[in-house]
């Protein structure tokens, strides 16, 4: 009667399953082997336990049956003619039910579904998005961060979504980043007047304060925006939404899009390198940690050992096992041939091995076969590929020297200059960038995404930003090749944006590399990017407002980071409150009695958590300090923009 008198429901309000129909092996045998689910057992376990299992004709009945009922299942499910805005996209139940919905409701009906957030992601998702897009209401985007709901993780994004009948024109409002639903009836009340806070408030706390500017409105416009800046093909219609926190971000984005070239239109090689299962099973690498030297391609990196700026940040434990069993390097203490431990070394003679990835093509042999030169020859810059959102930075990346290899936990871009691949290591390492990707939401960095990304900064800013780079990257005598490719005379004029004994003088620079080149103590360093933000930001066309908002808004364990880390006379960290830096400094206990040094006094501190350096002694030189970020950012920025001024009038 429903659909015959009103051609379907009024209202259709549901909280569908958010389930993957997926057929878990460890599930069925544990009625039989319970330590599979209940203990650490590894996959070769697992596998030795199914043919076990399958051995007795009532078992492998049982899970014939579970088998053949998922496979069924997911048939029905994955069918184009029972559900076409699907196709192409990973079965999961609550994406039936939204499609199930739009057919039941009728024309003047309205749909309130709360479900994940991976509609608006799915890479596969074009159809269905193109659909949603005509029909979306309301969209309001949750962190689960205070728990809202226990049984999923705190990081898990999903939202609450009111659709209605479909219509040729976009028209929906959108507020991201909510923690409470409250937040939602305070944001359509206030008045515009305040503050808009970021993602946390200034306790530090999950940031549940309504703002007018949160509301977000939807229409053709604003996703072609998001189509130009984020999509390679430019299609509105199915375009990724984006979380946008604050109104304003909407200006920054329309900037970042505005760049005019991108490394789409550099010939660059990107790779995922070796995969760390496949390339072992097959016999190409071999998972063992130890002291390789680069000069044989024995280095293959990881994820935790390089950060920002940073090739050598960790060194692999003798005993490596998890992401923990790193150790932080003093890039003081290493020598000009330093190289990190290995978990992985070659199992192929070394010629045999440096074929097994294909560099740039080089031209056709005899029978018109296609020739590459060898990948691994090449400075790469790294990405570790899967972005953690909620962390300090998104967008991890450092410059890889030649003759080495990573796992496909990294993703690198190779290229044919030196001056290509430092400028796109210049803009990555920015904060602007890592906004950029923080935007997206994304959880892992793909080629596409990168192929998007800005390259190519104006010649005014090239040597302020590729000098600071290269001194980030350039940590050992493994990049001596890097640095005199790139070098500039006018790299030794260059000057820091405040003046401080801490900071490596500019003037002091060669066109070859040496040991004194890079720089090595932890507020040199951090000057360095806090100038990269900078240069980077006036480099995309963003204003010093632009970068203070994205800094407040998008980074709030950066803000709380830099709020607790606190440096001595000689650079050093002597306390920090970052997870990434364990091992650094002193323990809170130990840094509450020290903190108040005066001037002249020293404290000798015996590293204890560190494999690499357990027992040595190291001296922290009071009065100790902590820097401004914001206040940083107005000085470096004031200094720039007259450097700039300055240089504009020389050349006119």
């Amino acid at each position: 009667e429903v659909f015959w008198l009103r051609d379907g429901f009024d209202i259709i309000c549901r909280n569908p399953p958010w389930l993957k129909l997926q057929f878990n092996e460890q599930s069925v045998i544990s009625d039989k082997y319970p330590e599979v689910v209940i203990r650490k057992v590894t996959a070769p376990e697992v596998r030795e336990k199914i043919i076990m299992f399958m051995k007795n004709e009532q078992l492998k009945s049982l899970y014939l049956c579970e088998q053949n009922e998922v496979a069924c299942s997911s048939a029905f499910l994955n069918a184009p003619a029972n559900y076409k805005l699907l196709e192409g996209q990973q079965t999961n139940l609550y994406k039936c039910v939204l499609t199930n919905c739009f057919d039941l409701a009728n024309d003047k009906g309205f749909i309130g579904i709360l479900h994940p957030d991976g509609v608006y992601d799915d890479s596969y998702g074009q159809a269905l998005r193109k659909e949603i897009y005509h029909r979306l209401k309301y969209h309001f985007q949750y962190v689960n961060a205070l728990k809202l709901f226990a049984e999923i993780l705190h990081w898990v994004k999903f939202s609450t979504n009111v659709y209605g009948k479909h219509s040729d024109d976009v028209d929906f409002i959108g507020i991201n980043n909510l923690y409470h639903p409250s937040t939602i009836d305070g944001c359509f009340i206030h008045d515009g007047n305040g503050e808009c806070l970021g993602l946390k408030d200034k306790k530090d706390e999950w940031n549940t304060a309504p703002h007018k500017n949160r509301i977000v409105h939807y229409s053709i416009k604003e996703l072609q925006l998001l189509a130009q800046t984020f999509e390679e093909n430019g299609d509105w219609e199915s375009t990724k939404l984006v979380s946008i926190h604050a109104n304003a971000i909407l200006s920054v984005i329309g900037k970042l899009s505005a760049f005019p070239s991108h490394v789409s239109d550099c010939k660059i090689k990107i790779s995922s390198g070796f995969h760390e299962t496949g390339a072992v099973d097959s016999g190409i690498i071999k998972a063992q940690t130890g002291y390789i030297a680069p000069e044989n391609y024995g280095m293959v990196f990881k994820g935790p050992q390089f950060t920002i700026g940073n090739p050598w940040y960790k060194n692999p434990q003798e005993r490596c096992l998890n992401q923990h069993d790193y150790d932080v390097v003093d890039l003081q203490s290493i020598n000009s041939d330093f190289f990190t431990r290995s978990n992985f070394a070659p199992a192929l003679p070394i010629e045999e091995y440096k074929s097994m990835l294909e560099g740039f093509l080089i031209g056709l042999d005899e029978k018109g076969n296609e020739l590459y030169d060898n990948w691994m020859d090449y400075y790469k810059l790294a990405f570790r590929s899967q972005l953690s959102q909620p962390q300090e930075r998104t967008l991890i990346c450092a410059v890889l020297h030649g003759r080495t290899a990573h796992i496909n936990a990294v993703i690198s871009s190779a290229f044919r200059r030196g001056d290509d691949c430092v400028d796109m290591a210049a803009l990555c390492s920015s904060l602007p960038l890592d906004f950029y990707i923080k935007t997206t939401g994304a959880g892992g960095l793909f080629p596409s995404r990168m192929q998007s990304f800005p390259l190519g900064v104006a010649s005014q800013y090239q040597s302020a930003l590729y000098s600071r780079t290269l001194m980030l990257n350039c940590l050992t005598k493994h990049y001596a090749d890097l640095w005199s490719e790139v070098w500039r005379d006018d790299f030794k004029t260059q000057t820091w944006s405040i003046n401080d004994d801490r900071l490596h003088p500019f003037c002091t620079l060669q066109r070859d590399w040496s040991w004194e080149t890079p720089l090595r103590n932890y507020f040199e360093r951090r000057q360095a990017l806090v100038e990269i933000d900078v240069i980077a930001a006036m480099a995309l066309g963003l204003s010093l407002q632009d970068l203070e908002m994205i800094y407040t808004i998008q980074f709030p364990v950066l803000q709380q980071n830099e709020n607790d880390t606190w440096y001595d006379r000689k650079g050093n960290i002597v306390f920090t409150c970052s997870k990434g830096l364990t091992g650094v400094g002193v323990d809170r206990p130990v840094w509450e009695q020290i903190r108040n040094m005066k001037e002249g006094e020293t404290y000798e501190h015996t590293i204890e958590k560190s494999e690499l350096y357990r027992g040595q002694h190291v001296t922290y030189y009071a009065p100790f300090t902590r820097q401004d970020r914001i206040e940083d950012y107005r000085t470096a920025w004031a200094h720039f923009e007259k450097v700039f001024d300055n240089q504009k009038e020389e050349r006119d």
